[in-house]
């Protein structure tokens, strides 16, 4: 047991002396500047055999905390970024415990100065470690003991032979408090490209950004007290939430602080260590209460123990402020009938008091009603037009209250608020049965007021009107138009918001972009409000007409897994179809040629015998699709593969045409059709068709050509030709699209006994290089 005990207490002793073993100490603490003009720690420029002396003096007010160290390393902060020190160069560190608190007005003589110091650095100040623009660490060859109390006289002597590639900066502090800015004499220097002087010649109240390696010995009694510099004693007007600061104390470890309501209490604060700080903010989360007196102690702390006998402070703090009131604004004019007065919350305040009269200070319309904790109020019904109303909004808590605050002053507008000023008296819509919007609903802004105090779009809300509609399907189309202002602007700017629920208790479902929008996942049969707003202040108001539409079902084509089916043609026109993307939705699927597309709808084509296949989108008139965009894909749905995009190589404007070539002849494939979004034009009516030239034959050939004939039809075995001797060619090809004959140089008598029984297409393929198919029966 004595053993462990023994080991026990040498783990003590080394813990707290490592306590005490100082890392980098930054002796000041002000904003530290660069001077790379004048004069620096070590010159280190492009001008060979270039020197400088340099000595200063650091009070010991600012060495607390090395108090009876021994200093191993001296820190300088080097300000360039880039270059390294000079290797033809010498650098000395001095260092001299001194009563003096600068070296006079005389020039001090550098070998009596540095004889009495120790001489702690001689080396090429490229052994300094450290980051290329930060500190670089001097180690010292010999240690030197800092006596606490004592100034500290820091000399230093750069000597370069060669010149720098580029010129290297050292940072300075040149502010007080750290720096006696009015005492040149603290710093004294001499800057030479010959041989050093024997004195100093050159004064500055300068001094280069110092640290220090410190190995401080333990305290071995308790620190004194400190002064508390913030809040000053006896104090008035203190914020609720003040930072207290205080001076530092030699060998203090950590400060406590006790906080109270009466001298020597600590309900607010008891014992809280806040660290080796000299500051402390009472937190914004946990302010103090105002108009109360309180007393505050800060006492240092070491490992021996804390500082006894400390003095105590008292400060008061400011009495409760008055909210700050948004609107109306001072003595605003135009204001609607009811008004909406909204204020700024005040910390600390758990409710608001409001008092309205006809007179300043009077109370005959809202006698100092209590709000509760809330920043705004709107009145419930209307005040008298034209007139002049005074108003005073006060805050308070349990324990206090603002007191008087300032009388404001509006007055009304002389004309009335519109019924639906408010979303209780919301004006209910007919609901279009389609986008045209037959029936609408005029409007009108002027007289209305703010119902809803948050922004809910765009802008800052000066009024609001309210709308309602019943939904009958899960989406609509909500339109203002014909917006003409009617206030004293002619800013005509107007935004509307949709909300769900109950008035009071509602939810935004869309907002404007500006005059029109789109509102879906709706509840068909249940009630949505419009709240129509304009902004910007007083005098912006407008009339305008309001609509609710439905837009159309999507198409039947408006997935992969329905799509329209086309019947290939030889020519455009013989098989076009005309169809629409109105009302359809854009489902995700990637376009390899053009990425700005929406609203696709779907096609399917089965590939012709001939392996060859276009397909194109043209125009219809009056309609305002303008700008399409094909690709086409193999596959499943799910499961795709894209064969061809295209976006505008048809003929027809902006519209698309895919050729493909060497496709597998009766192979389906799958057609995605998308308008342009980033364009002018919208969704509407476009026409379609898949064609071929190996189909002319069928039925575009010219009737010059078209004068061959088979038959019989039905046949047999044999199929015979009326006019073989312009024929080349012949394939027969089933309703599969496969080539399941082919004859070269045939003879009138076609003999297709092997065939199986069904329908045939037979093309001839003629000398001149037409073609003509004709549809024939195997009995």
């Amino acid at each position: 047991m004595k053993k462990l005990f023994l080991l026990f207490l040498v783990l003590i002793g080394m813990i707290t002396c490592q306590l005490y073993q100082g890392q980098a100490y930054l002796v000041n603490t002000c904003s530290t500047n660069v001077d790379n003009i004048t004069y620096s720690v070590m010159r280190s420029n492009t001008t060979a055999n270039d020197k400088q002396r340099m000595a200063f003096i650091i009070p010991a007010s600012q060495l607390d905390n090395i108090a009876n160290g021994t200093i191993t390393s001296t820190y300088f902060k080097r300000s360039t970024s880039s270059g390294s020190l000079n290797a033809g160069a010498n650098f000395r560190i001095y260092l001299k415990n001194t009563t003096a608190t600068d070296f006079g007005s005389v020039s001090p003589d550098w070998a009596t100065e540095t004889g009495s110091a120790t001489l702690v650095y001689d080396s090429n100040p490229q052994t300094a470690v450290g980051s290329t623009a930060g500190y670089k660490q001097f180690q010292h060859s010999a240690n030197f003991v800092y006596t606490a109390g004592s100034n500290l006289a820091v000399y230093t002597e750069y000597v370069q032979t060669t010149a720098q590639a580029s010129t290297i900066y050292w940072q300075y502090e040149y502010s007080s408090p750290c720096i006696n800015t009015s005492n040149s004499n603290t710093t004294k220097y001499v800057s030479t490209t010959n041989a050093f002087g024997a004195t100093l010649t050159s004064t500055n109240y300068r001094r280069p950004v110092i640290a220090f390696d410190a190995n401080v010995p333990p305290p071995t009694t308790v620190p004194n007290c400190t002064t508390i510099s913030a809040p000053a004693n006896a104090a008035t007007g203190v914020s609720v939430t003040p930072t207290i600061t205080w001076s530092a104390t030699p060998i203090t470890s950590s400060y406590v602080i006790n906080m109270g309501t009466t001298p020597g209490g600590t309900n607010i604060m008891n014992g809280v260590d806040v660290g080796n700080v000299t500051s402390y903010a009472i937190p914004a989360a946990t302010p103090l209460s105002y108009s109360t007196q309180y007393y505050v102690t800060v006492i240092p702390k070491n490992v021996v123990g804390m500082a006894t006998g400390c003095t105590e402070n008292t400060f008061t703090t400011l009495a409760m402020p008055c909210p700050s009131v948004n609107s109306p604004g001072a003595a605003a004019t135009g204001v609607s009938t009811i008004p909406t007065i909204s204020w700024g919350a005040v910390s600390g305040a758990t409710g608001y008091r409001l008092t309205v009269g006809t007179t300043s200070g009077g109370s005959d319309v809202v006698n100092n009603v209590d709000l509760g904790n809330v920043t705004s109020y709107t009145f419930t019904s209307a005040l008298a037009p034209s007139t002049t109303y005074y108003y005073t909004v006060t805050s308070y808590n349990a324990s206090t209250n603002s007191g008087t605050c300032t009388v404001r002053s509006f007055t009304t507008t002389a004309t009335l608020p519109p019924a639906n000023d408010n979303c209780g008296g919301a004006i209910a819509l007919t609901v279009n049965p389609d986008l045209a919007c037959g029936a609408t609903t005029a409007g009108n802004t002027l007289g209305a007021s703010l119902s809803m105090a948050a922004t809910p779009c765009n802008g800052n809300p000066d009024d609001d009107v309210w709308y309602s509609f019943v939904a009958t399907s899960a989406s609509h189309v909500v339109a203002l138009s014909n917006v003409v202002s009617t206030g004293t602007s002619s800013t005509t700017d107007m935004y509307f918001q949709v909300l769900s629920g109950a008035c009071g208790s509602q939810t935004s479902v869309v907002c404007s972009d500006p005059n029109t929008a789109t509102v879906s996942g709706l509840t068909p049969g249940q009630t949505y409000y419009i709240r129509v707003y304009t902004y910007s202040g007083a005098g912006y108001n407008a009339s305008f007409n309001i609509c609710v539409g439905t837009p159309p079902p999507p198409p039947a084509n408006d997935n992969c897994a329905n799509p329209t089916p086309l019947t290939v043609g030889g020519v455009f026109a013989t098989h076009a179809i005309t169809t629409t993307n109105v009302g359809a939705t854009a489902d995700g699927t990637a376009q390899s040629c053009q990425t700005s597309a929406t609203n696709n709808v779907w096609y399917s084509v089965v590939v012709p015998a001939s392996g060859t296949l276009k397909i194109e989108t043209n125009s219809v008139a009056g309609s305002t699709y303008t700008d399409s965009v094909i690709n086409v894909f193999s596959g499943a749905c799910g499961s795709l593969t894209s064969v061809a995009c295209d976006d505008d190589s048809s003929a027809d404007g902006n519209f698309s045409l895919v050729s493909l070539t060497g496709q597998t002849p009766g192979a389906t494939l799958l057609v995605s059709v998308w308008r342009y979004s980033s364009g002018t034009g919208t969704d509407g009516q476009f026409k379609i068709s898949a064609y071929d030239a190996s189909l002319l034959a069928t039925s575009e050939v010219s009737q010059a050509k078209n004068d061959l004939k088979a038959y019989p039809n039905p046949f047999a075995d044999v199929l015979n030709i009326s006019d073989i001797s312009k024929v080349k060619l012949v394939s027969v090809v089933d309703l599969t699209g496969r080539v399941v004959k082919t004859i070269d140089n045939p003879s009138s008598a076609l003999q297709l006994g092997d065939l199986k029984q069904g329908m045939y297409l037979v093309t001839l393929n003629m000398k001149d290089g037409s073609k003509q198919t004709i549809k024939t029966i195997k009995k």
